[in-house]
């Protein structure tokens, strides 16, 4: 878990959730749309973006950047690493605006997407980047920024999870 604002989390989910539907050009991680995304973590197109697009979302809800809970990458298990470092461990449950992250094995490479919705049984619904916009799946590489369902008791593709990552307002000081 790591600390924010109730204000930064509102609006950068705000933010993700006016992103869903966001398409490539050409379907190789490029178009203005990814460009921003990118450029948010100083990265120039063709990249892959999952974890930029998290960061965005902070980037465009805050003026202030030294209020970001997470650090300004676009690997999205630098991200993990980050928050395992800085943040406090909690048991693992999902909870609104949690970030998911996948990683493939022996590699540093993987995925992030944000939880909106808890379901039964581990169920969630996510917002992704650089993924397709087929609803269920293990899609990750896609076309664009949309709504998935995941569940986070297993893997995506072959990739396994690593974990999540909460946040812990300022307004509510109490971890879960």
């Amino acid at each position: 878990v790591l600390p924010t604002s109730l204000q930064l989390l509102d609006g950068s989910r705000t933010v993700m959730l006016t992103e869903v539907g966001t398409k490539e050009a050409t379907g190789r991680n490029d178009g203005k749309e990814i460009a921003k995304y990118l450029k948010s973590v100083s990265i120039n197109v063709p990249a892959p973006y999952c974890a930029a697009f998290v960061y965005y979302c902070f980037d465009e809800a805050t003026l202030d950047n030294s209020l970001i809970p997470i650090n300004k990458t676009a690997v999205a298990n630098q991200i993990f690493s980050y928050a395992m470092k800085k943040g406090k461990p909690v048991r693992y449950a999902a909870s609104v605006d949690d970030l998911i992250v996948w990683k493939y094995s022996n590699s540093w490479s993987g995925h992030i997407e944000r939880i909106y919705e808890i379901h039964r049984a581990g169920w969630v619904m996510t917002v992704g980047a650089n993924t397709g916009n087929g609803l269920t799946g293990s899609q990750r590489d896609g076309n664009g920024g949309f709504k998935r369902r995941r569940n986070i008791l297993h893997p995506l593709g072959r990739m396994n999870i690593r974990g999540l990552i909460g946040f812990n307002t300022e307004d509510n000081n109490e971890l879960r």
